[in-house]
């Protein structure tokens, strides 16, 4: 196999060669969330600068899916880029608030894990309006809502839901409906924005799949879940 560092991408590497050169990951500031697109030439330019603060911020949220569960972080390098970082982005706000709300740590009380979704939901308000967080997360989470029309019409509901998590144990058929809308549509109206974000007539294609992406977003939330156990 030729390789042209300007053109191979870092996987298509021989096992050999790309052993060698992805041990040269280890040295670089970040991990790139494109690890898997990235040419050699590319890779070997990056460990000469500095990373900006988005693209701390999206390998952060690629470092969080990965690592709580790992089968969806591989589904996901299936997307074209933007798409893939911004559905990572979406879906790492997602996982950090649920797990506040359904694995906390043994010390943290009811009024501790609601504190702390409540500070979660604040940084995520503020960053929609700034464009930045000091949690790396919510900054990547707010770049991705700015750039693909995602606000808090989206996110406020999918805090509602995760807060009533916290205190609801039943539900009548209109709560039901509710809580369902907030924990999960949404974040299929979320990725449903991110997939149509540079569509020259996206308004009108949104108004048109959003319901069939809603439905999809109840599917996605129960396969995350059995993807994340």
């Amino acid at each position: 196999m030729t390789v042209t560092p300007e053109t191979t991408p870092l996987t298509a590497l021989p096992p050999k060669t790309f052993g060698d050169q992805r041990m040269k990951v280890t040295f670089l500031p970040v991990i790139p969330a494109d690890l898997d697109s990235i040419t050699v030439a590319e890779l070997e330019a990056r460990l000469h600068r500095t990373p900006t603060d988005d693209e701390v911020a999206d390998a952060s949220a690629a470092l969080v899916i990965s690592s709580y569960s790992s089968s969806f972080g591989l589904a996901s390098r299936l997307l074209a880029e933007p798409a893939r970082s911004h559905v990572r982005n979406i879906y790492a706000l997602v996982r950090v608030a649920d797990e506040i709300v359904d694995a906390p740590r043994p010390e943290q009380g009811l009024v501790d894990r609601s504190n702390e979704l409540d500070q979660l939901e604040e940084q995520t308000s503020v960053a929609l309006v700034t464009g930045s967080s000091s949690n790396l997360v919510v900054h990547a989470f707010a770049q991705t809502a700015r750039r693909v029309g995602i606000d808090l019409d989206l996110v406020g509901p999918f805090f509602d839901s995760m807060r009533s998590d916290l205190t609801q144990v039943q539900h009548d058929f209109e709560s039901l409906a509710t809580y369902i809308y907030g924990s999960a549509e949404v974040v299929g109206l979320m990725c449903l924005r991110a997939f149509l974000a540079d569509e020259p007539d996206g308004r009108a294609t949104y108004d048109r799949l959003a319901p069939g992406a809603r439905r999809l977003g109840v599917d996605g939330a129960v396969q995350f879940n059995h993807a994340s156990t």
